[in-house]
C-alpha cells in the first residue's frame, strides 16, 4: 500500500539523502510540512498521511486506548501495518525519485515519533537517523536490543498529552547507556517550539553525512 504523501525534491543533483515525516495522532501529512521551508534543501522530504480515516478529521497510524495507564496504548495489528505501508512507501520513493537509499531519516512528532522509534528498532538497515519529537519508545512494537543508528529525542516538561515520564522511562534511560542517543526536553507543551526546532535542526547539521 503506497500512503498520501506531499513530497518536496532535494537540490543534491545525484542521490539526494531523505527526511521522512511523519505526522501526530489527529494530523495530516500538512502539519510537519508545513516547516519544511526550514529544513536543509539537500534533503528531498517527504511527508506521509497516516492510513486511518478519524471519524471527526484527520488520519492515524493507528488506534490508541485512552484507558490503561498507557500500558495497552497502540493497536499493535494497526501500528505493524502502518510499518508494512511506510517501508513500502519509502521503497517506492527511493526509486522513482533516485535518492540516497543509504541516508534515510526518520522525523516524527508524537504518534509519528512512536513508530519512528519502532521502524529505526526494528529495521536499522534501512534508517540513519530517527528524530522522535514529543513520543516515547513503545514496548509494544519496539525490541529492546537498541541497533546503532543516530537517534535524537525531545520532550516537553509541561506536555499533558503524552507526559514526559513516558520519554524519561523509554527513551532518557537509554541515552544514559547509549551514546548514539541524545534527548532533551524543553520547557514547552504538546507542540514543537522554536527551541526544539532549532535543536533538532542542529543536530541535523552535525550528523550529516
Amino acid at each position: 500500500m503506497s500512503l498520501e504523501s506531499i513530497i518536496r525534491k532535494g537540490t543534491c543533483i545525484d542521490k539526494s539523502p531523505l527526511l521522512v515525516l511523519l505526522h501526530g495522532y489527529g494530523s495530516n501529512k500538512e502539519d510537519l510540512f508545513s516547516f519544511n521551508q526550514h529544513l536543509p534543501k539537500e534533503y528531498t522530504v517527504v511527508s506521509y498521511q497516516g492510513p486511518i480515516h478519524l471519524p471527526w478529521g484527520g488520519y492515524a497510524w493507528f488506534d490508541i486506548n485512552s484507558s490503561d495507564n498507557f500500558k495497552k496504548w497502540e493497536n499493535v495489528e494497526q501500528a505493524k501495518n502502518s510499518m508494512a505501508s511506510i517501508i513500502s512507501s519509502i521503497n517506492h520513493d527511493v526509486k522513482s525519485l533516485n535518492l540516497d537509499a543509504k541516508d534515510i531519516t526518520l522525523i516524527g512528532f508524537s504518534q509519528g515519533a512512536v513508530l519512528s522509534w519502532a521502524l529505526g528498532f526494528n529495521h536499522p538497515e534501512k534508517f540513519r537517523r530517527i528524530i522522535g519529537l514529543s513520543g516515547y519508545i513503545s514496548e509494544n512494537i519496539t525490541p529492546k536490543q537498541v541497533p546503532p543508528i543516530l537517534c535524537y529525542a525531545s520532550h516537553g516538561k509541561q506536555d499533558f498529552t503524552l507526559p514526559i515520564e513516558l520519554a524519561r522511562n523509554s527513551i532518557e534511560s537509554l541515552s544514559e547507556k547509549y551514546h548514539n542517543i541524545t534527548y532533551y526536553e524543553f520547557n514547552d507543551g504538546h507542540h514543537l517550539s522554536e527551541e526544539s526546532l532549532n535543536s533538532f535542526l542542529t543536530w541535523l547539521e552535525k550528523t550529516k553525512l
